[in-house]
């Protein structure tokens, strides 16, 4: 039941929001002032990105959930880089490379206290953490290249998960091969799931609780799905391209 989950997922992770729409910030009342003050400093980055990006376009472009997944990250990974750098005045915390593990576990670490997300699966807690964390690990790498000054948005948004989980692939312009049905029967739905779903899906596969926070790239170069209906039920074909022969065997 995945709108009744993600309403007490929600309910249990919320502090504050901002609502780009009526150009509010909401806050729980009662919430602990530290958490607050995160908070406020994430959203207010929010409220900015509001008025220099057209966030409608970017936030609702559901033609690939991998490609909205990415600009999620940028949006979400900039906010949090800004509130982790608000609770440290005056010293880059976020410049040390061991700083990130330490977060990372920090992180899951709380999160892992709260029910509701502890019991969700697998790929509603990544789904939650990935723009936050590797959002932000993106985010912070965008900070040491030439292109600093500006935002990775419009031409330069990242076109895959691929590229935020390794910038190495952005820096490369190692863009997702494009992929498409040419016939068949009616879909009742089709998309791609990128990188950073299908570590989930491995993870699933060999049975492990958790995503391995340490992975090189995948040698994932595209995917895209079909989901048909049949008289056994729904079915699913799915379609990958890899980088080369062993990145394709290694996924086998």
């Amino acid at each position: 039941q995945l709108e009744h989950l993600l309403v007490n997922l929600y309910g249990e992770q919320v502090a504050g929001f901002y609502d780009p729409d009526s150009t509010t910030f909401f806050g729980v009342a009662g919430a602990d002032p530290i958490e607050l003050r995160l908070v406020l400093a994430h959203e207010m980055v929010h409220a900015l990105q509001g008025q220099y990006l057209p966030l409608d376009s970017i936030l609702h472009d559901i033609h690939s959930n991998d490609r909205l997944t990415a600009a999620q990250a940028v949006l979400e990974g900039q906010a949090t880089l800004v509130s982790i750098r608000v609770l440290s005045p005056g010293r880059d915390v976020t410049a040390r490379p061991e700083f990130w593990d330490a977060y990372r576990q920090q992180v899951r670490a709380q999160q892992g206290t709260m029910p509701v997300f502890a019991n969700a699966p697998l790929l509603i807690r990544e789904t939650l953490l990935f723009p936050y964390l590797d959002g932000a690990e993106f985010m912070r790498w965008w900070g040491t290249t030439p292109l600093a000054d500006s935002l990775p948005t419009g031409r330069l948004m990242p076109a895959s998960t691929e590229q935020i989980l390794h910038p190495e692939r952005y820096a490369a312009h190692d863009q997702p091969v494009p992929l498409r049905f040419i016939s068949g029967p009616r879909r009742t739905y089709q998309d791609g799931l990128g990188e950073m779903e299908i570590r989930v899906l491995e993870a699933q596969l060999r049975g492990d609780a958790d995503v391995p926070d340490t992975m090189g790239p995948l040698g994932w170069g595209g995917d895209l799905y079909g989901v048909y209906d049949t008289p056994a039920g729904p079915a699913i074909v799915w379609y990958a391209v890899w980088d080369d022969a062993p990145s394709a065997d290694r996924f086998a």
